[in-house]
């Protein structure tokens, strides 16, 4: 098969198949492919767009500024490996700080610091077993955790993925004291206890991650004028971070704004996104959750496909989420593209009010 004029499905289908194939041949009036099995898999006319073409594919396979999962470090599983930086955010299980590596001179990361409100009683394995799901996007669980078979239960990612956010390691040490902690979170700060007539390091859970400019609410505030190319190059990002995750049987189930970050070194630049976040995600190897009341069927109710919402607990009641990302992002694309939310400011609780006592009853009650 020879493509004299190749189009970008051809192009794309040959990115993919790059994998399996060997060096290309190149002559002086062709250049062949070869699969691994020996296969003759396409010639291509040996032009300059031909050659420049596999110089791109393997420039943003092999160069680290293209490919940022080729910078990896050695990173330390305790704080001490690290230098604490600046308070950047704040969420319901947990407050984000900058951090770096002590022999860095930036900070290029952050650490989530998950909150333990329920003391140092808890073990480490505990804490594990009740943040499983925060470290879904980390490929490789560090030696120390302790597993068990409720961890082990949990499908975390099984490689990194360019549009997921890149955790680097977890741990559990000391609670340390961290600037401005008094004043964002207050009622988190707790670093000891005294039980039984001794005192003891109140510990908690810390997630090493790489550090992004700001999450989707604020780059939409910042910069409401955008180009429809910028708009669609987004979202698309987005799409294909949920592609990734529902090859991997995983349903994030809090999908919104906050928990969207972006990445970009000029404003002009359309920015590289990530999903985080996913404290509230279903990671079992099935779709199917038996809703009973103690069940927890995701966060940011608002973004909730109709099937989940609309869903009362029972005993035999089933709710499926395989395509409950597809409605939370379908429900984002208004902000992607700059229109009016419709599902966030229109909901309403409905109050059912108690009937005071009737006439009867106040005349009973009056006589006792």
């Amino acid at each position: 098969m020879v493509l004299r004029q190749a189009p970008a499905m051809a192009w794309k289908f040959l990115l993919h198949a790059l994998k399996n194939v060997k060096k290309p041949t190149i002559s002086k009036n062709a250049i062949k492919l070869v699969t691994e099995a020996g296969n003759k898999l396409v010639t291509l006319p040996n032009t300059a767009f031909s050659k420049n073409y596999f110089l791109r594919i393997n420039l943003f396979e092999t160069n680290a500024r293209y490919n940022p999962h080729l910078n990896q470090f050695s990173y330390g599983n305790c704080l001490s490996f690290y230098t604490v930086g600046e308070y950047i955010h704040k969420g319901c299980d947990g407050a984000v700080y900058e951090l770096k590596r002590n022999e860095d001179t930036e900070y290029d990361l952050a650490v989530k610091k998950l909150f333990n409100y329920h003391s140092q009683r808890r073990s480490s394995r505990q804490l594990w077993e009740e943040n499983k799901l925060e470290i879904i996007p980390l490929v490789e669980l560090p030696s120390d955790v302790n597993f068990n078979n409720n961890i082990n239960k949990v499908r975390r990612i099984p490689k990194k993925h360019a549009n997921i956010i890149d955790i680097k390691t977890a741990f559990v040490d000391d609670i340390p004291y961290l600037k401005d902690s008094h004043v964002h979170f207050p009622e988190a700060q707790r670093f000891y206890e005294d039980y039984d007539g001794v005192v003891h390091n109140v510990r908690t859970i810390f997630i090493v991650m790489k550090r992004y400019k700001m999450d989707f609410a604020e780059y939409n505030r910042l910069f409401r004028v955008r180009s429809p190319r910028c708009n669609t190059i987004l979202y698309g990002q987005l799409i294909e971070s949920l592609c990734f995750l529902h090859s991997c049987t995983i349903s994030h189930r809090d999908i919104k704004l906050d928990n969207i970050l972006i990445e970009f070194e000029n404003e002009k630049d359309v920015p590289f996104l990530v999903l985080a976040d996913f404290g509230y995600s279903l990671s079992t190897g099935d779709w199917n959750v038996c809703h009973r009341r103690n069940v927890s069927l995701g966060g940011n109710f608002p973004f909730r496909a109709p099937e989940i919402a609309c869903s009362k607990a029972g005993p035999n009641v089933t709710v499926n989420f395989e395509k409950a990302d597809s409605w939370s992002a379908g429900a984002l694309g208004y902000d992607f593209f700059g229109c009016a939310q419709p599902f966030v400011g229109i909901m309403t609780m409905q109050c059912h009010s108690l009937k005071g006592p009737s006439d009867g009853c106040k005349a009973a009650l009056h006589e006792l």
